[in-house]
């Protein structure tokens, strides 16, 4: 973790209590190991700044590529464990990337609704996360916020237990993918019942 991730991560955490008063459960499941992905739906472009402050671990993002743009948001993010992917392509060199992160056993994140929902509504989840996930034996994470993204009005979130896809599935069948990709939306729709 470099210096500048852990100042971020930290700062995070005090936004999390004092401006979000965040308030979470399942917290004991952000101490994980080894090879994860983390997959969360995405409300607000301060969602990946709020699982910073909630997990122990580096978290590596996938980013839209759009953010890229300039030297030193490319800089920044890059330094933050951020990485572009191009959307609505099949971009190799994202998935090539994912693959080297959590070969070290590393930690990625990932928003599988691939842009965000603001008002609340889930939308639909893209392929990559499953097969991701299915290719490389991830541990699942899965996270749920609820809640106005606004200073100083509470956000709800929920942390679920690690679980593997590759448990439930085949990764040689060929619905192997977009059954995975149902069961990541569904176990994020169950979160969101359970915070009510």
């Amino acid at each position: 973790m470099n210096a500048l991730y852990w100042v971020a991560k930290h700062i995070a955490a005090v936004l999390n209590r004092c401006v979000f008063f965040l308030r979470v459960k399942g917290r004991e499941n952000t101490d994980n190991k080894g090879r994860v992905m983390i997959i969360s739906n995405h409300v607000s472009w301060f969602d990946p700044v709020m699982l910073g402050g909630l997990f122990k671990r580096k978290i590596h993002y996938i980013a839209k590529a759009e953010l890229f743009k300039s030297k030193v948001s490319a800089y920044l993010l890059s330094r933050l464990g951020a990485f572009p992917v191009a959307r609505g392509q099949g971009d190799y060199g994202a998935i090539k990337k994912s693959f080297e992160i959590l070969k070290e056993d590393k930690c990625l994140g990932i928003f599988p609704e691939g842009t965000r929902y603001e008002k609340g509504e889930m939308g639909e989840f893209q392929r990559g996360a499953a097969a991701i996930a299915l290719q490389m034996d991830a541990k699942i994470i899965p996270v749920y916020f609820m809640g106005e993204f606004k200073a100083f009005r509470q956000i709800k979130v929920i942390i679920g237990k690690a679980f593997s896809l590759k448990d439930m599935l085949n990764p040689k069948d060929k619905t192997a993918v977009d059954e995975g990709t149902r069961i990541l939306k569904d176990t994020l729709l169950r979160l969101k019942q359970e915070l009510g």
